[in-house]
């Protein structure tokens, strides 16, 4: 698997997504070489099966943002869940509903009459709809620096500017998502304000820890940065909140 430019163009001419070919998109996998389970929700290499590499880790890791925005209406989004109808001893079980009286069709699109349904309470991730226009406004509201629905993001005319590209000449892991939580945590809409917590550090390390897999800091291993580390880095890129002090230790 590869990044953003040998993604099939294809794709491109969408106008809507599922949310795993969206994850898929985000991390610069083609979607056609990943296979994504969705009753457990995990990903695997299409090819080789794999399912700790580095490039699925970073689709996994888009798809725990992307789900989580829809599901705290940060994201507008058509959610499928999947149904059946329901027979005379059917009863739904702990993770499924039941509506009573549902005008059902068939899949000629003729009407059947109405009958009781059982349906999957968590949303159908592999049929449930996002628009792309909504999809780019997410992404620039979170200032995700994303390379195919986005790809002007963040982009300047220095040299440099695409040492947030995971596939610039500058790419530096560890420092673009230091740069990154530095800029999340200055936004006052972003729930790691750092107004919002007890120190700057405190928000940078909330940051990086809930978003290291979608921002590549996944080793060859597939192990992500420990706690500690992540304290560290965040000590770096910290900062007293009285004026004229030194950065945080």
């Amino acid at each position: 698997m590869a990044f953003y430019d040998e993604i099939d163009g294809a794709w491109k001419n969408h106008e809507t997504y599922s949310a795993e070919n969206i994850a898929s998109l985000m991390a610069g996998v083609d979607p056609n070489n990943v296979v994504f389970d969705p009753k457990t929700e995990h990903f695997r290499c299409a090819e080789s099966g794999a399912i700790n590499t580095d490039d699925i880790n970073r689709v996994a890791g888009c798809f725990k943002k992307l789900k989580s925005a829809i599901e705290d209406n940060k994201l507008t989004a058509d959610i499928i869940h999947s149904a059946r109808l329901c027979n005379n001893n059917d009863k739904p079980d702990g993770n499924e509903g039941i509506i009573s009286k549902y005008e059902w069709f068939n899949s000629d699109n003729n009407n059947i009459g109405k009958q009781d349904v059982i349906y999957s309470t968590p949303a159908d991730w592999s049929k449930t709809k996002i628009r792309r226009d909504h999809i780019t406004a997410w992404l620039k509201d979170i200032k995700y620096n994303d390379m195919f629905f986005y790809p002007d993001h963040g982009k300047s005319e220095d040299k440099y500017w695409d040492i947030l590209d995971p596939k610039g000449n500058h790419f530096a892991s560890r420092l673009a998502a230091l740069i990154r939580a530095y800029r999340e945590v200055h936004d006052p809409n972003s729930k790691y304000f750092f107004e919002k917590h007890k120190t700057p550090k405190q928000a940078i390390a909330a940051c990086l820890e809930e978003n290291k897999e979608s921002w590549f800091l996944v080793d060859e291993d597939g192990k992500t940065p420990s706690a500690g580390t992540i304290q560290k880095w965040a000590a770096l890129a910290g900062w007293d909140k009285k004026p004229g002090r030194r950065s945080e230790k």
